[in-house]
């Protein structure tokens, strides 16, 4: 049987918006103000490029609860690009059809608003890598970028809501957890009836035991409540 393909990198997206922007209509989806982006080499789980763009938006009328969150301004976004110019440079510079992976439902928020822009989405496909780690850390419920870094024992890389340091911190869970499953070691046979089974563990079970353990030692094997906040 042949060892699955494995992607050569993959990117991972971070955004910010203006979360109470007042100028926008009654229901309507708050505008994307930073992009976040970087992409890592999946054979040596580093990161080889990043970027951050700042992007204006029809109405530059940034918040005070969003100003204070991401230290952007007014006069930032003034001088930033459209969101054309952004996704257009995005489209030149990034790889198409790299798997990208957001914390949350980012990938579904750009797509929302390249349609609204009626320009081309810069990616094939999008994964929430947030659900991902649940699953894979069996937590109750999902957990900020913060707290994951923290549940595998890392420090956060930069200052949160930035777009790019979210995306570079989710880059390094995403490359941790790869690194701890790569390294694992077969577990022992488990005994059924007092019989032990014989052969190497799956694939899966060898996964779950490595972050279970992982998940333990960094947690004291208490429960991470859920941070839920703006971009």
């Amino acid at each position: 049987m042949k060892d699955p393909i494995t992607q050569s990198s993959v990117t991972y997206l971070d955004l910010e918006w203006d979360c109470d922007n007042r100028s926008s209509q009654v229901g309507a989806a708050p505008e994307i103000i930073e992009v976040g982006l970087v992409q890592m080499d999946t054979s040596l789980l580093t990161v080889v490029h990043e970027a951050n763009f700042l992007v204006r938006p029809r109405q530059v009328d940034v918040g005070l609860v969003c100003g204070a969150l991401t230290g952007i301004t007014r006069e930032d976004l003034l001088r930033a690009m459209s969101f054309r110019e952004v996704i257009s440079q995005i489209a030149s510079n990034w790889p198409a059809k790299a798997t990208c992976f957001a914390w949350g439902n980012d990938g579904e928020i750009l797509s929302r608003a390249c349609n609204d822009h009626r320009v081309a989405v810069p990616f094939r496909r999008f994964v929430d890598l947030s659900q991902q780690i649940q699953h894979t850390l069996m937590l109750a419920q999902p957990v900020s970028v913060r707290r994951a870094v923290e549940a595998l024992g890392l420090f956060f890389d930069g200052a949160a809501h930035v777009a790019v340091a979210d995306a570079r911190n989710a880059c390094r869970i995403h490359a941790e957890v790869l690194r701890r499953i790569r390294s694992c070691q077969p577990l022992p046979s488990v005994h059924q009836g007092g019989v032990a089974t014989k052969g190497r563990p799956t694939w899966f079970g060898q996964t779950l035991q490595a972050s279970l353990d992982a998940l333990k030692e960094s947690t004291g094997n208490e429960t991470i409540p859920s941070t839920t906040q703006p971009g």
